[in-house]
Order: structure tokens, then C-alpha cells, then sequence
């Protein structure tokens, strides 16, 4: 299925390569690199945890995510996402916390 709305996705919509740019496959090669590491690290803390405590260790990115934007990006309105982010994180807290029990 991925395969024939990707094959869709490059029919309908065909890339326009500007030539005068260089093309940036160091780049792509970095993010894919830390991708691969990403979900090895994912499927290795599953294997040796349980599901609960890991999901709930993997929801703390949404935290990091919103201080690198923060940080980096100086976007506005960042207290009611972080707050938004921290309720998530201990609600998935308290389920990992009553799963382990």
C-alpha cells in the first residue's frame, strides 16, 4: 500500500531539481543515520523493558521538542504547550507507573 501512494505521490506531483543549488546528501544521509539509531534504540527498549515504562520514557521528547523550539526557533506561546506536553507526560507517567504494579 506505502508503495502504490508513493508511486501516486510521485506521479501527481513531480519534483522541480534546481540545479544551481548543490544537493545536500550528507544531510539526509546524517538524518537517516540518526533515524536508523532511533528506532534501533526504540526496539531495543523494547525488548528489554516493559511496553508502559518505555512509551512513557519516549513521551519526554514531546518536552525537548518544546524547549528546542523555544531555544532555537523562538517561537510564541510556549507555556501552553509546555504545559500541554507536561500533562501528557505525567498521564502516561501514571499509566506506566499502574502497569507496572
Amino acid at each position: 500500500m506505502v508503495v502504490s501512494l508513493f508511486s501516486i505521490f510521485l506521479v501527481i506531483r513531480t519534483p522541480k531539481i534546481d540545479h544551481d543549488q548543490p544537493c545536500k546528501i550528507s544531510i539526509l544521509m546524517f538524518i537517516g543515520l540518526f533515524s536508523a539509531a532511533t528506532l534501533i534504540a526504540h526496539n531495543m527498549a523494547l525488548s528489554l523493558a516493559s511496553v508502559p515504562s518505555v512509551i512513557a520514557i519516549k513521551r519526554t521528547s514531546a518536552l525537548f521538542a518544546i524547549l528546542w523550539a523555544f531555544l532555537v526557533l523562538r517561537e510564541a506561546n510556549i507555556r501552553q504547550r509546555f504545559i500541554g506536553a507536561t500533562l501528557m507526560v505525567i498521564g502516561i507517567g501514571l499509566v506506566a507507573i499502574d502497569e507496572m504494579e
